[in-house]
Formats: C-alpha cells, structure tokens, sequence
C-alpha cells in the first residue's frame, strides 16, 4: 500500500536516500534535519528495513483513546439545553469551566473545561466569559493578600439581574482578603444599610469579630456631614451608627478611594455575577426571600471552588455581651427626650415610652427586635405608637415605615456609581 507523506516526512525521505546512497554523512543529515546524529542512526537503520512507514506516525488515522463517545457528546448538548420548572434554560448564561462543573457534579460527565468548551463551540454555543484587553501599563499594582484569614475583610454591594427578569437587585456581602471566602451575603431591593448590617452579622455569628473592614466612602460606613459645634468642641469626629458599632465591637474601618484599591472583592462580584443566577435558576429560585435562604449554600459552593489556603487565623471571639446584645449593636439609635406623658416624636410620629417620663432615652430600631428604648440607667424600656394602631399586623405600619427609613433607604451616594461587569 502506497504511503501519503507530508512535506517534512518528504524532504527526511530525500534525505535518508542521498545518506544511503553515500552521498552525504551522518553529520551532514542531521545538520540539515536539525535532528542528533545517534538519531540519524536509528532512521538510517529503519529506513532500510522497513521503507517510508518508519517516517509516519504510528497512531497517524487512529482517533484518540481520549476522545468523547457521541453518546456522550449528545447527552451534554441535551443537558446544555435543560429547562427548569419556570420554563427557563438552566445553562444559557454560563461560563464552559462553571458548566464542566456542573457536568461533574451533577451528572458524573468529568472532562476538563477545554474539552467541553470545544465540544460547545463546535455546535455553535459561547461562553459569556469576558475578556479585558490587556493595558499596556499597569494602572494600580496588586497588593498583596493578608497572610491570615480574618484580618482584613473587603466589604461592597452590587445590583444585578439575579433572576433574569429584568430587575436588579443588590447583594451585599464580605470576603476575606486572605481566603477569599465570602463571609456573609444578604441580597435587598436596593444597597441600604440593612443588607450590610445582616451580611456583617453572618459573619460575626460564624466567624466572630475580624481585625479590619475595608470599605468604600458609602455614607452607611462614612459620614459626609460636617461635625457640629459640640462634636468641634468635644475635639470628637462625625460617625455613622455603622461606624459607632463597629467602635463598640472594636473592628477598625478602612476607606477605600477607588474600585481598584479593593479589586479582590470587584473581582469576587464578577464570578458571582457569572454563577449565581446560573445556581438559581437551577433551583428554581424567583425572589429575594428565597435567594436568601439559598444563599449560605452558594457560600460553601463558592469556597469550595475558589478559595486559598491561609496561614492561620485572626478572628477574635465575640464576648458574651456581644452574642446575647448583638440586634442591639447592630441597631440605629436615636435619642429623645420624653414629656410629661412619656411621650416622644419620631420622623413625625407620636410614641409613649412606658414609664420613662421627662427623661433622655436612646431609641433602638432593629430589624430583629423592633423599637424599643434604655434609659440613662440602663434600663429597657419598652414603646408604643401613642395612638392606637388597629391594623392587625404583627409590626404596625408605622414601625414598617421608619425600618425602611433607617434600613432600607437607598444608600449609594450621588457620585458613585453601580459597579457594573465588563461586558
């Protein structure tokens, strides 16, 4: 049978002639094939026995041992296809490395990314990775990470289109520095102050208490007002009720400039972006409610993909004060002074602090633990709207309305604006 030789097994066969028929050495061949002479030698040899077939491959023809079976290559295009019970397409909008993870854990198919990517990319599929072009200069250098887990914790929110139903949402969340773990998410209609209070508690309860919180200049972490006269006169600064808690947690807080100086976490919200509205979908999760619920399993799915190794360990426990008082911690205070009738006024509401007439009281508003008020002396005083409520609800409307007020208002800041994935 006539063997089909391409051009560089031709021109090796000229050459191994013209060197059997003594018409150059063994040095001159492989100069001129930029092959060892021992080389030369065994080609030389074999050439006389076996003719051209010793210039062709063995395995030249044969499909590799490796290659998918079109069994299996129809069953990941049908799985790539699947709809969910809200008749949406649970893998339209994935990355082909979160895709080959979901075929491995889900479906026992393990290939790795290239493979599948190929697959996907001969049938007309792509995957909604983005790539940046490179910059030619480097416009903020990387910073190296922290060498123990709870050190320095890098906080932010991002508004998405979680469900895919056109709204956004904002998730708000922490990851460690040196982990990369996310410590806490909590995911609201707008980036407020409750979304980082309630991701922060998550991360208090699990963790405990981390050296630093690295921040932007949000004003839920900053304030943006001048101090006044007293402030000026007590030589003390303006604090947010954020801020104030984390003194009484003794949590330091960091301001972030720019993005880039805390671009772990903008990196974090990336990869985020690509996989969790993949996840919900796959579970067939369509609000915010069930999203959060959801959402300490998507941590463990995330850390287990994506986290680094630490070299110990600097969370400091919570003291005991601080587990059974954390709703009060975590809460807005407001002061006020009461009347004769123990009566106060709140954002224009009338309310009776019982008990407590003329005197100073701080007002508590948690989302956990409603309204409610310590005296001087330390006393918890209990409060009510001081006119009757006969709505029925379990927190009267009132309450609702001051809770968004405080909580739920949006917080982003005219200047800065919604990070957003390149793309």
């Amino acid at each position: 049978m006539k063997i089909k030789l391409n051009q560089m097994q031709m021109r090796r066969k000229c050459v191994l002639k013209k060197l059997l028929a003594g018409k150059c050495t063994n040095k001159e061949a492989a100069m001129e094939l930029d092959l060892c002479k021992d080389y030369i030698r065994t080609l030389k040899r074999k050439y006389k026995k076996y003719g051209d077939s010793i210039l062709v491959h063995g395995n030249t023809g044969r499909k590799p041992s490796t290659m998918l079976r079109q069994s299996e290559v129809d069953r990941i295009l049908e799985i790539k296809e699947l709809v969910n019970a809200g008749g949406k397409k649970v893998y339209d909008r994935i990355t082909f490395a979160h895709f080959t993870r979901k075929l491995a854990e889900n479906y026992g198919i393990r290939h790795d990314h290239h493979t599948i990517g190929k697959i996907l990319k001969a049938h007309g599929y792509k995957s909604i990775q983005s790539r940046r072009a490179k910059k030619v200069a480097r416009v903020h250098e990387s910073r190296p990470r922290k060498e123990k887990m709870g050190t320095l914790l890098q906080g932010d929110g991002t508004p998405f289109d979680w469900f895919g139903d056109g709204k956004q949402y904002c998730l708000h969340g922490f990851i460690d520095d040196a982990t990369k773990i996310p410590t806490g998410l909590y995911m609201t209609k707008n980036e407020c102050a409750f979304g980082y209070y309630e991701s922060l508690r998550q991360t208090l309860i699990k963790y405990g208490k981390p050296k630093v919180l690295y921040v932007d200049g949000l004003s839920v972490f900053f304030e943006t007002r001048e101090p006044t006269i007293a402030e000026q006169l007590a030589g003390t600064e303006a604090k947010t009720q954020f801020a104030k808690a984390m003194d009484e947690l003794g949590v330091e807080m960091i301001r972030a400039n720019t993005p880039q100086a805390k671009g772990r976490i903008e990196r974090f919200w990336t990869t985020v972006q690509q996989i969790l509205p993949v996840e919900l979908k796959e579970h067939n999760i369509t609000t915010i409610e069930e999203a959060n619920a959801f959402l300490p399993e998507f941590i463990e799915y995330y850390s287990r993909h994506f986290s680094e190794s630490a070299q110990g360990f600097d969370w400091r426990p919570l003291a005991d004060y601080e587990k059974t008082c954390l709703a009060k911690i975590l809460s807005v205070k407001v002061e006020r002074t009461t009347d004769n009738g123990c009566v106060f006024s709140l954002k224009n509401y009338l309310f009776k602090a019982h008990g407590a007439p003329r005197q100073k009281i701080v007002i508590h508003l948690s989302v956990q633990d409603g309204i409610y008020g310590i005296t001087k002396k330390g006393k918890r005083v209990e409060i009510e709207i001081f006119d009757e409520d006969s709505s029925g609800n379990l927190m009267p409307q009132v309450w609702k309305d001051l809770i968004d007020e405080y909580f739920f208002k949006d917080a982003k800041m005219k200047y800065r604006a919604p990070y957003r994935k390149a793309g």
